[in-house]
């Protein structure tokens, strides 16, 4: 079995289209399974980022060397401030675009989840939690944070 955080940024970039067409025509990624770094440019917003937050083991009943793995992912959608794009017609920019993104990662990810299922062996994923909009003065970036929890009941290390 793969790496899970991998298999969530191979999803999401299965499953969403970048909203810079630049980048999209020139076959550049915008979903990293890393933090954000200070180095960008501000055309390589927005982005996403997918980091593991936490794993748990319980076993699967008495005496079973079987465990139900519980993985915490954090999904945090970029947007830094004046880019502006038009998705399905209608135009975003900054908050709005954040907002659209999140609301789209969120879609991607209940419309298709038997998909990351069938291709990671992952029983359920729930979300857990999303935090409103954020805005860094310094950076001038917009963020907000899906959290998502997979459970499975494969008998694998994923450290």
């Amino acid at each position: 079995m793969s790496e899970p955080v991998v298999l969530m940024r191979e999803f999401l970039r299965a499953n969403m289209t970048d909203p810079n067409a630049t980048r999209l025509a020139a076959g550049t990624n915008w979903v990293f399974d890393d933090y954000p770094r200070i180095d960008l440019s501000s055309d390589s917003y927005p982005r996403i980022s997918v980091i593991e937050i936490g794993e748990t083991d319980v076993p699967l009943g008495f005496r079973s060397d079987n465990m139900w793995t519980t993985i915490n992912f954090q999904i945090d959608i970029w947007v830094k401030e004046d880019k502006s794009y038009t998705i399905g017609g209608t135009y975003y920019a900054d908050i709005a675009l954040c907002r659209k993104i999140a609301r789209d990662t969120k879609e991607a990810i209940r419309n298709n989840w038997t998909d990351l299922a069938d291709a990671g062996s992952f029983l359920t994923i729930a979300s857990t939690g999303k935090t409103p909009p954020m805005y860094d003065f310094d950076k001038k970036i917009w963020r907000i944070t899906l959290d998502y929890e997979f459970k499975t009941n494969i008998n694998d290390s994923y450290i």
